[in-house]
């Protein structure tokens, strides 16, 4: 949920702050939890809005109050609409709240992360482990060493990947 003030939102949508004012005066602005403007809901309510005003302009009976009533099913409709609108967003934001959901960027970077870490690891282990493994004649002696080598290599990697994560 992208958010701005009511000044940054004039901006953006190209129009006075007074405009602005008298949509948060019609209800046409929703506002997030900080008191900031949210943006998609605000402009899908202000694009019905002039929706509603281009329908009006073009077939006189729709939205008049002096050539007959406002389509009240439509009103109900759009707050309707609004009404799980809100709904859905209170749940993602709960979802977020309750660790449900996560931003994708960061996850994505600590995944990127910690492959290049195990490639990383995994090309070292070859080249760390020839020297010693070449002097060495014992077919068991060489198993226990690449295995404990290997074992320390996997605890290493466990260890960097609760890190990237946070755990």
């Amino acid at each position: 949920m992208h958010t701005m003030t009511k000044s940054q939102y004039a901006e953006y949508r190209k129009v006075s702050r007074a405009a602005i004012s008298k949509h948060v005066k019609n209800g046409n602005i929703v506002f997030a939890s900080d008191g900031k403007v949210d943006v998609e809901l605000s402009d899908y309510m202000l694009d019905q809005c002039s929706e509603r005003v281009v329908q009006a302009a073009t077939n006189p009976t729709v939205g008049s109050t002096t050539n007959g009533p406002i389509d009240a099913d439509s009103y109900a409709a759009q707050r309707t609409l609004l009404t799980k609108y809100k709904a859905e967003l209170a749940k993602i934001d709960l979802d977020r709240q309750n660790g449900k959901l996560v931003e994708s960027a960061p996850l994505k970077d600590s995944s990127f992360l910690a492959a290049r870490k195990l490639r990383d690891a995994l090309y070292s282990f070859i080249d760390r482990m020839c020297g010693p493994l070449a002097a060495d004649t014992n077919q068991l002696s060489i198993r226990n060493t690449l295995t404990d080598e290997f074992n320390k290599l996997l605890s290493t990697l466990v260890e960097d990947l609760k890190k990237l994560l946070g755990e």
